[in-house]
């Protein structure tokens, strides 16, 4: 859930005249606003915020402001994040602290905005967005609640609020808001895949094979959710249908290590198994025939060694 804020367009004004210094500051800070939502959208975010900066500085009370500060900090912040990442230590630590003042900036200026707005359904999602990234889990959980009262329509909440949950392994809680996710969109794949997985945390291994096959019916090439379906299987003994989901997310993603090695011990399995049935089926066709004095004891004397001592 993203959104900005377009510009403001002025009321037709009968007569200028006599226009005072807070009529003045408002037709200047609604033009500042409105060159922020432009140059945000063209990804010019320093500019932006400096813009949106300046507003706020001649009208506090502009609730769109201040959201609009809180999201283009928010994409400064992400753009921090990835150079970071491509930094790599030490020069990315860098980065990580900057972002960080960023993010709490961004906290501040949703904050307001909220103060302006209480019914704010974009700051709440955004500022429990960030809180989540920052691990405050129960502070994100408060906004994303509000979020998802205000726009009980909105997917991604439900998502989000479900995925924090199961962070902090409330499995029933986050079961509940995956359910009410796919409720309102049932092809929502990541509602679905999210749903199994908590449902196999809880040990409800039918039930989230069944919504690992919807969630892979609706996206087939979903690596992850074969190699948890496989997991699932597995846990139920079905040896067979795991091999086949490991196997399947191997072949999607030959570098997945982690699902080719399971495919292979699934295989060992499955060959000790007819291994062994065939062993079984030996010995129990020679009992029936000694059962019936069919069995010519002089042909098979011992079965056993002949067969490299199975049984």
């Amino acid at each position: 859930m993203s959104g900005l804020f377009g510009c403001f367009c002025l009321d037709e004004k009968k007569d200028g005249l006599g226009m005072d210094q807070e009529g003045d500051n408002t037709i200047l800070a609604i033009d500042l606003y409105n060159k922020g939502t432009v140059a945000q959208a063209k990804g010019n975010l320093e500019e932006a915020i400096n813009f949106y900066k300046q507003s706020i500085s001649l009208d506090g009370e502009n609730f769109k402001a201040f959201y609009n500060l809180g999201s283009a900090l928010q994409e400064t912040a992400a753009g921090l994040q990835q150079a970071a990442a491509a930094a790599g230590a030490g020069v990315g630590a860098g980065f990580d602290r900057a972002r960080r003042r960023t993010v709490l900036d961004a906290c501040a200026a949703y904050e307001q905005a909220i103060d302006l707005k209480e019914d704010h359904v974009l700051a709440h999602y955004n500022l429990g967005y960030i809180r989540h990234q920052l691990g405050q889990h129960a502070r994100a959980l408060h906004h994303l609640e509000e979020a998802a009262r205000l726009d009980p329509a909105d997917v991604d909440t439900f998502i989000m609020i479900g995925n924090i949950l199961r962070e902090t392994r409330r499995f029933p809680e986050a079961v509940e808001r995956y359910r009410a996710a796919a409720a309102i969109d049932g092809g929502c794949v990541m509602a679905l895949y999210n749903l199994a997985n908590t449902l196999h945390d809880l040990r409800r291994f039918d039930e989230a094979i069944k919504y690992f096959l919807q969630a892979l019916d609706l996206e087939p090439n979903l690596t992850h959710a074969h190699f948890n379906l496989g997991i699932s299987y597995q846990a139920k003994q079905d040896i067979e249908n795991a091999f086949q989901a490991y196997s399947r997310a191997a072949k999607l993603d030959p570098g997945f290590e982690d699902a080719r090695a399971a495919a292979q011990r699934m295989k060992r399995k499955l060959d000790g198994r007819q291994h062994s049935q065939s062993t079984s089926s030996y010995y129990s066709q020679n009992d029936r025939q000694n059962a019936s004095g069919e069995y010519n004891r002089d042909q098979d004397s011992d079965p056993g060694k002949q067969n490299g001592g199975r049984g």
